[in-house]
Order: structure tokens, then sequence, then C-alpha cells
């Protein structure tokens, strides 16, 4: 629960932030759209966006409409794990006794044990390595971010140890 509220506050704090560098980022981005018939050397660059853009066909409401029915299966996806999770979880005190009645001979109890033992030291090894990894791709990011000079570093390095965690 710790780690949910720094997470929260990260992400609030940076938020925050770009609603306060909003203007900034609008003045930037009219100066870019002003300048852009010198950058891209043709004239009325806007104007033929603006033409480019109004053609196009697009349903807002199918936008949507996908956007609810991800951001819907994503959260089912979180419930059905997380009812798995505290089933594995209440099942946790019971599955000795479980192996016991799996087993009538001690030798295959303790195979059966030695083989979840490996299973679980596999999972922690690889836990362990995934979250070191994705830890020095967060730090490392977050100082080349620094360096760059971009904003929200924070933010980016944490999404960047966050995806580079999740397989």
């Amino acid at each position: 629960f710790t780690i949910l509220w720094f997470v929260i506050q990260l992400i609030s704090y940076n938020v925050n932030l770009i609603i306060q560098k909003s203007g900034e980022y609008e003045s930037n981005l009219n100066a870019l759209v002003t300048n852009l018939d010198d950058i891209t050397g043709i004239s009325n660059v806007d104007v033929f966006i603006t033409d480019h853009i109004s053609t196009l066909d697009i349903d807002i409401q199918s936008i949507a409409t996908g956007t609810l029915n991800v951001v819907s299966a994503l959260l089912g996806n979180f419930a059905l794990v997380l009812v798995y999770v505290i089933f594995l979880l209440i099942e946790e005190n019971f599955m000795p006794l479980k192996i016991n009645a799996m087993f009538s001979k001690e030798k295959g109890k303790q195979d059966f044990s030695y083989i979840l033992n490996r299973i679980n030291k596999s999972i922690n090894v690889y836990f362990t390595v995934k979250f070191i990894v994705s830890l020095v791709t967060g730090i490392l990011s977050y100082i080349v971010l620094i360096i760059i000079g971009v904003d929200f570093t924070q933010l980016w390095a944490f999404l960047i140890f966050i995806f580079t965690f999740i397989p």
C-alpha cells in the first residue's frame, strides 16, 4: 500500500505539473505552427494541414467506444487476476495438507517438495533479476532525460521502469 501511495503521489504531482505547463506547451505549439512554413519550406503549411485534417473521416464515437472496451477488458482481467491471487493466498496454508493427501509414500512427497522449491527459487531469481534490470533501466533513463532536459523526468523514468518490468 505504501508503494501504491507513492505511485499515486508521483502521478498526481506530474499531472498537476502538466496542467501548470500546458500554457507553455500551447504557446510552443503555436510558435511551431507559425514557423512551420520556414521549417518545411512549404507555404501555408497550417492551411494545408487544416484542410487535410478536415478531410479525414474520424469517428470519435468509435474511438471512444474502442477505448472504453479496452479499459473495461483490462479492468476485467485485473479483477480476475486479483480473484486468483486471493484464492491462491487463502489456499497457501492448506498446501502441505494437500501434498500429504496426494502422496502416500514419503519419497513422492520429498520429490514433489523438491520440485516446488526449485520452481519457487527460479521464479524468485527471475523476478529479482527483472526488478534489478528494470530499476537500472529506469535510473539510467532518468539520468539521460535530465541531461537532455526533458520535462517530467520522474514520471517518464517510472513509466520506463514499469513497462520494462512488465513482460
